[in-house]
């Protein structure tokens, strides 16, 4: 069923690539993907499934060295909001805009930091407890275990959505100030499995990726906003967590 499905999304691969240059119907980083997946037909959703039958679609611009995404997953923290505790406790000031106004975006590995207001924040993977902690630190003394994931969410993640990946190389283009995608070359991958990924994380090849920022609502309200607690791995590395699948 699987092979079907990695044939039958090959050739609806070579019917896109044919088409030559197209007109990314969304601006920003996932204007590619979702311009992929629209001519797919396949509509947007937010559903923890695949993109297409059994296999998920990662489209990539080829010279890109930025972190593949892989699965959001939000974290615990014994039942408190995880987003406002964290805003609350770490965020900086955001010199880019107002002097007031405070964010938290960071990438997040087990052992390399970046230090934030004196703050770091590292991944552990607990073999025991059956979870993966996200600890803060400050001037490199433990203060706090913020939030964990369980085994069990991130496998039925990762299995569920992630089993078998398609990762597809494009390059945009611009003409007549418009911007356009070229799709290029599409790859398959099957998951080694969900030790592999976690022990990905204890050496740093996959780590969490998080934006936190304040918005005022409708209301008046102020409110904290989060794109998600992103598990990511850089393009390179993908074939330490998959096997590429050939034919």
């Amino acid at each position: 069923m699987i092979d079907e499905d990695i044939k039958e999304l090959k050739k609806e691969f070579e019917r896109i690539k044919r088409m030559g240059l197209i007109k990314v119907m969304r601006q920003g980083s996932g204007g590619c993907g979702y311009t992929f997946e629209t001519l797919l037909g396949k509509k947007e959703d937010q559903e923890c499934k695949p993109d297409f039958k059994s296999i998920e679609i990662k489209c990539k611009y080829g010279f890109a060295k930025n972190h593949l995404g892989l699965f959001t997953c939000a974290p615990k923290r014994n039942n408190m909001s995880v987003v406002n505790y964290m805003y609350e406790n770490y965020a900086y000031e955001n010199i880019e805009n107002a002097p007031t106004s405070k964010m938290f975006a960071l990438k997040m590995f087990s052992h390399y930091t970046i230090n934030k207001n004196g703050f770091t924040f590292r991944l552990s993977v607990n073999d025991l407890d059956e979870k993966v902690y996200l600890k803060a630190y400050l001037n490199d003394e433990f203060l706090e275990n913020i939030c964990s994931w369980d085994f069990q969410v991130l496998e039925e993640k990762l299995i569920t959505k992630l089993s078998t990946l398609a990762l597809v190389d494009c390059y945009p283009y611009k003409r007549d100030n418009e911007d356009y995608v070229k799709y290029c070359k599409i790859t398959f991958y099957k998951l080694k499995s969900f030790e592999k990924f976690l022990n990905l994380i204890k050496n740093d090849t996959i780590c969490v990726q998080t934006y936190l920022y304040e918005r005022t609502d409708e209301l008046g309200n102020k409110v904290v906003e989060t794109h998600g607690f992103q598990f990511q791995i850089r393009k390179e590395n993908i074939e330490r967590l998959y096997d590429k699948i050939t034919f």
